[in-house]
């Protein structure tokens, strides 16, 4: 390891006015990188790096599709099951047509049906 004193940091881009010191990591980092010493190093951080990047991008990709495919499946789930069953304890209910009708009068029901369950 060299010593901290024999580090020449004017050879560092200049922080800009605003306070970012990206460009400072970015030197640091290709430095690293194009190290002519330890070639093999720099070989398998640019693999790691791309795996890195390509592993992050297939699961932005994922969740991009299933967010996309989620009002569609939800759509799909509930269109095809009613949001409330009404049952009759103890056996089948006895005046479906006049339930369907008390049903339907409750403000906010869209539709009601009997079916057999």
């Amino acid at each position: 390891m060299s010593d901290p004193a024999d580090v020449d940091y004017t050879r560092l881009p200049p922080v800009p006015d605003g306070g970012g010191t990206l460009g400072a990591e970015w030197a640091l980092a290709m430095g690293h990188l194009r190290a002519k010493k330890h070639a093999f190093v720099s070989i398998v951080s640019l693999f790691a790096i791309s795996g890195v990047t390509i592993g992050l991008a297939a699961l932005n990709i994922v969740i991009a599709v299933m967010t996309g495919f989620e009002l569609d499946l939800r759509d799909k789930i509930l269109g095809s099951n009613a949001h409330l069953v009404v049952l009759r304890y103890g056996g089948p209910v006895l005046d479906p047509a006049e339930t369907v009708a008390a049903i339907e009068r409750v403000d906010g029901v869209e539709a009601a049906a009997p079916f057999v369950y």
